[in-house]
């Protein structure tokens, strides 16, 4: 197993590194997440993913898909594969002299956003990972560089495919209104109530619920009770903070609270959640690595 990345570059989320490069054996896991979307190219062998609310899709040798802003998602290595996971940022990348967001909105059939859209890799967007990876394994890492190449990957995509297959490949990202949703994932973390968040993004509470429920598919509540949920669960069984730290770090004002909460919502305190995640990881083939 070898994991390769870009030089990390700060983001509202833990693991955003702009590029990484796995090169894996069969059986193993990958757990991520990523607050921007993320393009997944797999260059050789059989790989599984998995997102949330999304179900599994297994790719192909060649194909890539698109895994939305906001999601968790695992990778299942099915047979000894090489794979690359892109971040793209609409804010930064999406641009006029690359490819416009705005070019992607094109009338016509288009599946659910809770389906998967998988497109073969043109040579020339293959032959681009292919580059990159060589990059990364240089040692190159500078910020300035994986930025132009993050246009360069978009414009050749607009260039060598099809623009109605673009639109499905990016279809989750067409239906957000992007200015509310980086809101959304940069503040709802900051704010004890839904109100609180309402007030921030100066929306009354009904507009705000409905632009909510367009963009995330969920009602406020619920979708921020069950991210901050995910996101304890993660920290606790793939990270080494400390359990101190992450219940600081979530809000929480004593460790008692916080094991109230992990007992009720995940049926162990979050020691006994860390212990027995170890135990399966030194126990399993199948062990998940953080990308």
């Amino acid at each position: 197993m070898k994991i390769i990345r870009s030089k990390d570059i700060p983001d509202s989320r833990k693991n955003e590194s702009t590029f990484v490069v796995v090169k894996s054996l069969p059986g193993r896991f990958y757990i991520s997440r990523t607050g921007e979307g993320k393009v997944l190219y797999n260059e050789d062998g059989q790989i599984r993913l998995n997102i949330e609310r999304k179900g599994e899709i297994d790719i192909a040798t060649g194909k890539m898909v698109f895994i939305p802003p906001s999601s968790d998602f695992t990778i299942f290595v099915s047979a000894a594969s090489c794979f690359y996971l892109y971040r793209i940022s609409v804010k930064h990348h999406f641009t006029e002299s690359a490819l416009p967001i705005q070019w992607l909105y094109e009338t016509g059939e288009y599946p659910p956003t809770d389906e998967y859209c998988q497109i073969e890799a043109h040579q020339k967007v293959a032959m681009f990972f292919s580059a990159l990876a060589g990059y990364i394994e240089d040692g190159l890492s500078a910020h300035q560089l994986y930025t132009h190449k993050a246009h360069e990957l978009l414009l050749l995509l607009k260039n060598y495919h099809q623009r109605a297959e673009l639109s499905r490949f990016f279809r989750p990202l067409i239906e957000r209104d992007h200015e509310f949703s980086d809101f959304i994932l940069a503040n709802y973390r900051s704010y004890r109530t839904v109100q609180e968040l309402s007030d921030a993004s100066c929306h009354s509470l009904s507009a705000f619920n409905r632009l909510f429920r367009k963009n995330f598919g969920s009602a406020p509540y619920a979708w921020i009770k069950q991210q901050r949920a995910n996101d304890i669960f993660y920290d606790l069984t793939v990270t080494n903070t400390p359990i101190k730290e992450i219940s600081a770090d979530h809000g929480f004002g004593s460790l008692s609270q916080f094991t109230t909460f992990c007992k009720r919502n995940f049926g162990q305190g979050p020691r006994q959640l860390r212990k027995m995640h170890s135990v399966c990881a030194d126990a399993m083939p199948g062990h998940k690595h953080e990308l």
